[in-house]
């Protein structure tokens, strides 16, 4: 079903989140924040969003911060990873995150 003209109590939290990053793309600005972008969306539209938005980054030089529990994802498109916890804050390259989390375990 085509959902175009459906008002957003007829569709999903995942369509509505998606219709926000649709229009927040169509911003056409050079730096984008996004808040969990891929909250309420299931894992193979997940991968499709983290991917889009490094294939923009890539080809567009658009910047992307965002915040996401989606760490795997994360490390898997950022170019940078901030890691936040109670006690601590890092900063680094995404392959540099991965080393440092692996040693401390």
């Amino acid at each position: 079903m085509h959902r175009k003209r459906c008002m957003t109590n007829e569709i999903s939290d995942g369509e509505k989140q998606s219709a926000v990053i649709a229009k927040t793309l169509a911003q056409d600005t050079p730096v984008v924040l996004l808040d969990e972008p891929t909250a309420h969306i299931d894992l193979p539209n997940r991968i499709e969003i983290m991917m889009l938005l490094r294939r923009l980054s890539v080809n567009t030089g658009k910047k992307f911060i965002l915040s996401t529990h989606e760490l795997d994802l994360a490390l898997q498109t950022a170019d940078k990873i901030w890691l936040f916890s109670e006690q601590r804050f890092e900063c680094g390259m995404a392959i540099t995150c991965t080393e440092q989390m692996w040693d401390r375990y």
